[in-house]
């Protein structure tokens, strides 16, 4: 069950990381045909570069928005990237350990007949009775337990 959980977990993240990959691409390309003059969106390489910094926080270059379009794009990237996709991440997420929580419940279920119909096809062998009967009385003598 917990490979089955996590397989799902990954599968759902990929698909929120594939989107925001074509966010980013997408952003990027914009960034970088408004033709900004600085070095950070000189071309779409520089553009998806920056922006890939600026999503992970890892070193943010520091812009200078000069144009008002480049910096409508980056405060729109932002406010997309960083809020709308985490949000779209945890409601996902949440989603999915639901559905996993009940298909879980179902697997627990369906392991725990398994295990009561093996262990009465070995008393049933051992006794010589049913599984019941195995229970309530003795088998050598059938006089009840109780």
């Amino acid at each position: 069950a917990l490979i089955f959980t996590v397989g799902t977990m990954v599968s759902e993240v990929s698909k929120v990381l594939m989107v925001l990959v074509i966010i980013l691409l997408a952003f990027s390309t914009a960034l970088a045909c408004v033709g900004t003059d600085q070095a950070v969106f000189a071309d779409f390489g520089a553009a998806l570069k920056s922006l890939s910094q600026l999503m992970l926080n890892l070193d943010p270059p520091v812009f200078d928005l000069s144009s008002q379009a480049a910096a409508i794009f980056l405060v729109a990237f932002v406010l997309v990237s960083v809020i709308g996709v985490l949000n779209i991440l945890i409601a996902q997420l949440n989603e999915t350990y639901d559905r996993l929580s009940d298909l879980t419940r179902g697997y627990a279920t369906l392991h725990r007949a398994q295990i009561a119909v093996e262990l009465e096809s070995y008393l049933s062998v051992r006794c010589g009775c049913g599984f019941i009967l195995c229970i309530l009385y003795n088998c050598c003598t059938m006089q009840p337990l109780i």
